[in-house]
């Protein structure tokens, strides 16, 4: 498991059983009860494609989107 930070959100990388790496985010600080987003999958064949995905996602989101308190991410099915 690889993990980083990126323009406020900690991003980490998990390796799936089918063989491909999974980037999930949540933007910092954690609030307590957070909700998850488990419609956005974020994945790639190497742990640094997974990361590059996930920061390019972060870059296109609106300021807005970014300096939400209550904003958190978490990649999954």
């Amino acid at each position: 498991m690889m993990k980083i930070q990126h323009k406020g959100y900690r991003i980490w990388v998990i390796l799936q059983t089918n063989g491909k790496y999974r980037a999930y985010f949540v933007k910092l600080p954690v609030a307590v009860g957070a909700k998850t987003n488990d419609a956005l999958v974020i994945e790639g064949e190497t742990q640094a494609e997974a990361i590059d995905s996930a920061r390019e996602f972060l870059d296109g989101l609106p300021e807005s989107s970014r300096t939400s308190e209550r904003t958190s991410v978490i990649a999954g099915r």
